[in-house]
Order: C-alpha cells, then structure tokens, then sequence
C-alpha cells in the first residue's frame, strides 16, 4: 500500500499476478508493454483486470495470459469496507498485486489483499507533468531492467472468423484487399477533436486517389453523426458506427492508413502498425502519444503539414 514499486524478475518468475487498470481505450492499451514484460518473466499466472468494455478486443490479441472484466469479478466492491466473511469475490489467490488507481486512503490496497492474499502495490495511472518522456517508459522503470521502450513494441492482433465475415460483409468485398483508408474525426473529449474540415480536405486527397473510407464513429460522436456523415458522403464511404471494437479493429486490418485525433482508435491503429497521422490538438504526443512507430503526431500548430505527409504517404501505399 503505497509500496515504492521497483519489480524484478526474481519477484515474478513462477508467481501469481494481478494488474488492475481501469481507464479509457488509448489509456488500456498503453499498458500492453508493461503487461508483455511480465508475461516474459514467466509467472505461475498473469491477470489482466480492465474495463468490461474492452475485453472481447484485447482477447483478440496474442501475448496475455488471462483477461478478466472489472464487471464480472465485483471489483467496485472493494472501494467499500469489508467485514471479514460478508463478501465473495470470483478471484482467485495472488502473491502480487499491481494496482494503477488512485486510492489515497488505501482502501483499495488493504482489501485486495484481505480478498486475495496478495502483497499489493498502488501505482498513480496519471504520472504527473509532462517532460517525464512517454507514459509508457514512466511504467516500465517500475520493473527493472525490462530492456523495452515504448517506441519498440510491438503486438499481434488475430481477429476470429465470425470478425471476418462482418468486415465483408460491411465492405463489401470478397477475398481481394481493396484500397481502404479508415479516418476517426472525433475522441472521448471535445477538447482533442481538431475540426471535421481538416477530416474532410484529408478524405478529398484519399478519394482522388482512388481509395475507399472507412469513417469511425463511435459513441462520442453520436451527436454529430449526421453531420459527419454529410461531409463523407461518397460513393466509396463506409461508415462504421458504433461497430463493436473488436470487429472494428479486424476491418482496420484491411486498411492501408488511417488520420485520426488522440484517442483510443488512434491508439489501435498504431498497435495495428497502420501508417497515418494523428493529430494531438490538447495533449502531448510525446507522453501520450500511440505505440509503435507508424503514426506521424502533429500538435496543433502542425497541421498545415498534414496535406504533405498524407501525399507521401499516399504514394508509398502505390497510389
């Protein structure tokens, strides 16, 4: 409970481990490096326990040993207080815990470890100012010599059968992989959206270009769908609304780029090694920017870049 949280690979190899982190899309998917470096230390077990919402996409990807919904093991229940005997809880016994909350009172801490046994750590999910580098590298110096940076990991996404089926049906297309752009115009908070113009001017090049959009809309952006969808009209849109992520994430597959703002989708997309540009209108991209090294970041005061970047890009696609 408030632990100086410095982990080795002695501490983990042939243990029981738990990780909590419960948080938006980008910010769950940010801790994929973490979680893969004590995957590779070989624990007896590795739980993932993370928003319900995001299960069934971060089951599509190789590499975790077991993903559990916050939903489904009662964890709110633990932020209460807990007389010995009156609660079940479906988890199991651990001997590590490592939970990315903030619990000022310890509350959290001393019930996970009266529920599961576990020695347990609180770590802040938000770490602070910026100038600390990415917050990716702030989580891997909790483990020691991990060996891993942020910019050099990478995943594997494998999506079902059944995933498949919906994309092609959706797209339209059969076994042939069509020259598909997917865009994302919106995020989880208004402040990061740049406006739907630049989305728009974007999709102009790509449609000259002979390519096919896919438009994400999500549940933030219901209230503006129409208008959206006004702007994206051709004859060569697909508009994915409200698509569950994991079907979503298989139809990006077939993509040959994506443009988006900060946000989760912007953050598959750079797990999904696609090329593309984001644009980071209110946050850092060198802190919160999305794993791996295809997505060009540009701040608010470079998207005059983007028209060139998108060309190039454009270009190395064949088109």
């Amino acid at each position: 409970m408030g632990r100086k949280l410095i982990l080795k690979r002695v501490d983990i190899e042939g243990q029981r481990i738990a990780v909590f982190r419960m948080g938006a899309l980008g910010d769950t998917l940010l801790f994929f490096p973490l979680l893969r470096v004590l995957g590779n230390w070989n624990p007896l077990c590795l739980d993932w326990i993370v928003d319900g919402r995001w299960k069934s996409l971060l089951t599509r990807f190789s590499g975790f040993q077991r993903i559990l919904s916050a939903e489904d093991v009662g964890w709110w229940k633990l932020y209460g207080e807990l007389e010995d005997g009156a609660v079940s809880f479906p988890l199991p016994r651990y001997d590590h815990a490592l939970l990315f909350a903030r619990d000022p009172e310890g509350r959290l801490a001393r019930n996970m470890e009266k529920v599961t046994g576990a020695r347990t750590w609180t770590v802040d999910p938000l770490p602070g100012e910026e100038g600390i580098g990415h917050v990716v590298d702030v989580y891997l110096n909790l483990l020691e010599g991990t060996g891993m940076q942020a910019s050099e990991f990478d995943a594997r996404f494998v999506p079902t059968d059944p995933d498949l089926f919906f994309v092609r049906k959706e797209l339209g297309f059969g076994n042939d992989l069509p020259l598909c752009w997917s865009i994302h115009p919106g995020s989880g908070s208004p402040g990061k959206n740049m406006g739907v113009d630049i989305f728009a001017r974007l999709a102009d090049m790509i449609e000259e270009r002979g390519h096919r959009l896919l438009v994400i809309l999500g549940p933030a952006e219901m209230d503006r769908a129409e208008e959206i969808q006004n702007r994206f009209g051709g004859e060569q849109t697909v508009f994915a609304l409200n698509w569950p992520l994991e079907r979503l994430a298989a139809a990006m597959t077939f993509c040959r780029g994506y443009i988006g703002n900060d946000s989760g989708i912007t953050h598959l997309a750079g797990l999904l090694r696609l090329p593309g540009i984001a644009f980071f209108k209110s946050t850092s991209p060198e802190m919160w920017g999305p794993l791996g090294k295809t997505i060009r970041c540009l701040n608010s005061d470079s998207t005059q870049e983007a028209p060139g970047i998108l060309a190039d890009l454009l270009s190395e696609s064949g088109r």
